[in-house]
């Protein structure tokens, strides 16, 4: 009868090479222990909420409005295809936080309360997303619990993530411009890994 393979921890010190592993990607995800890789997979925030997927899409309708435009919520609601109770929530929250600012009246509607190029995209969507741990180490009672840095680590790397975001701004995304300069700095790359994989396969 083989012995059991013990658990494998993560040490302290394995944390900043394992960082950089993490920072490459897919080839990380696929070099950590079963356990960790799981997890990292499970409990990592892959896509945003939906909250904040129409959040980042409010702002982007109304930054595109000319200076003395303004929208109103069904307007907002239209253009996003959505209804319009989603819209109400996350506009007047938007509101609240001092990032949209509205007027009443006939010719009344939501615009932004600051400049486009003053809303840092990893800002917004750590606002948005909120600051809930990605992992519970507590319910269910994780075996693990103090003795392994995955929540650490996670933590880290969303950090990182908000970091990457904060390179853009409002303006720059909404931009047709830049818009087409990051579409061709990733579609290139992708065309040439296809052909390499056609070239292996």
């Amino acid at each position: 009868m083989q012995a059991s393979r013990p658990a494998t921890f993560i040490r302290k010190s394995s944390v900043p090479a394992l960082k950089a592993k993490i920072c490459r990607s897919r080839v990380l995800i696929k070099g950590l222990p079963g356990f960790f890789r799981q997890a990292f997979l499970t409990h990592f925030p892959m896509h945003l909420k939906l909250y904040t997927d129409l959040g980042l899409r409010v702002l982007m309708v109304v930054a595109r409005l000319k200076p003395d435009e303004r929208i109103t919520l069904p307007e907002l609601a239209q253009r996003l295809n959505c209804s319009q109770n989603h819209v109400t929530k996350v506009a007047n929250n938007m509101v609240r936080l001092g990032w949209l600012v509205t007027a009443r009246g006939r010719n009344g509607g939501m615009r932004l309360a600051l400049a486009a190029d003053e809303y840092r995209i990893g800002d917004v969507v750590r606002t948005l997303e909120g600051n809930e741990p990605l992992i519970n180490c507590a319910e269910p009672p994780c075996p693990f619990c103090r003795q392994c840095a995955l929540a650490g680590l996670l933590d880290e790397a969303r950090e990182a993530f908000y970091q990457t975001l904060n390179q853009e701004t409002l303006a720059s995304i909404v931009n047709p411009q830049r818009t087409v300069s990051m579409l061709a700095s990733i579609l290139p790359s992708k065309a040439k890994a296809g052909k390499r994989e056609e070239a292996t396969a």
